[in-house]
Parts: C-alpha cells; sequence; structure tokens
C-alpha cells in the first residue's frame, strides 16, 4: 500500500535508506518526485555503492 494510501504525507521530511539496492533507487526516486526534503542513503561500499552514486546524482538534477 503506498504511503499516500495511508495518509502519510512524506513532504518536506526526512528520509532515511539503508542499502543501495534497486528498490532503493524506486523509493528515493518516487519520493524526491514527492517533494521530499531530504534523503540519506546508508551503504556498504559493495557492488551497489557506485551505481547508486550516479542514479542519485541524476536523481538530484531532475529534482527540486
Amino acid at each position: 500500500m503506498a504511503l499516500e494510501e495511508r495518509r502519510y504525507n512524506t513532504k518536506g521530511k526526512t528520509l532515511t535508506i539503508l542499502g543501495a539496492t534497486d528498490l532503493a533507487t524506486s523509493i528515493i526516486s518516487q519520493t524526491a518526485i514527492n517533494g521530499v526534503g531530504k534523503i540519506n542513503i546508508v551503504s556498504l561500499e559493495d557492488k551497489y555503492f557506485e551505481p547508486m552514486k550516479k542514479r542519485v546524482a541524476k536523481i538530484n538534477e531532475t529534482t527540486d
């Protein structure tokens, strides 16, 4: 169930994501579009780390 369906507004809030998998990218992208205030990503420097850095940079370019 989506956060909005549960009447939880993420606009202006801080989100902390644990891990840098593809699922995390989906969550980060959608919450950035929805106007979350800040996103913290906590991840090991594993095989997902560098690709996540690139995806986050692109997300930052396309959202406020």
